[in-house]
């Protein structure tokens, strides 16, 4: 597709895209809100926790490595969200989008 349109709350946006696409997991982050999930007609949400951003470079790939994995290792769609948005808010406090291996998540 060159254009997608689409209307409605975000919950009817991300159910679109699912069906559109034959999707069965959809997820829309939202910075300092956290991220929503949209999982085979479920809908998860989790909030973000404060985090003192230095940049954001890299967040979005952290933030889907993570779900990626969690959804392959068969993990809880709401365990696997919080980690996604833990890990790519700690890549935020970072200049070089690299996380301290020492650090533990």
């Amino acid at each position: 597709a060159d254009l997608i349109k689409l209307s409605g709350d975000l919950v009817q946006q991300l159910g679109e895209l699912a069906q559109r696409y034959s999707l069965s997991t959809v997820a829309f982050t939202k910075g300092p809100d956290g991220a929503t999930v949209w999982q085979n007609g479920q809908v998860h949400h989790a909030p973000a926790s404060a985090t003192e951003v230095v940049s954001t470079v890299g967040a979005g790939d952290a933030f889907t490595a993570a779900l990626v994995r969690g959804l392959l290792d068969q993990c809880s769609i709401q365990d696997t969200l919080r980690t996604a948005i833990e890990i790519a808010s700690k890549v935020c406090t970072s200049p070089n989008s690299i996380l301290d291996r020492s650090s533990q998540v």
